[in-house]
């Protein structure tokens, strides 16, 4: 081979590996506006179902804190009633006690 052989192959080989290099980057760019799109539509996805899990959550809670309210409401009636009967209790031991004293004066 003499030495203009050489050289157009040196070129050609020059040319294949620019072209295959050229090949990979479009390729690389192609794949990274793929992940790009791919990325977008996954942030959507995932801030929709976040958005339904606030909402769902907020109406669990909202549901629980009507819960404790009808429960809190009915601990406050249990415990008016408790105290009712225990003055009423009161007043009656009052009222033995006094007849007791009144019975031993006489």
């Amino acid at each position: 081979m003499n030495g203009k052989n050489i050289v157009i192959l040196f070129v050609a080989m020059i040319i294949f590996v620019c072209a295959v290099c050229g090949y990979f980057v479009s390729v690389n760019f192609g794949l990274k506006n793929q992940m790009l799109q791919l990325d977008t539509t996954k942030k959507k996805e995932l801030n929709s179902r976040l958005q339904q899990e606030k909402v769902t959550i907020g109406r669990d809670l909202e549901e629980k804190y009507r819960a404790d309210m009808v429960s809190f409401e009915a601990m406050y009636k249990r415990l008016q009633l408790e105290k009712q009967k225990n003055i009423d209790l009161e007043q009656k031991l009052k009222k033995t006690q006094e007849k007791k004293t009144e019975e031993q004066k006489q």
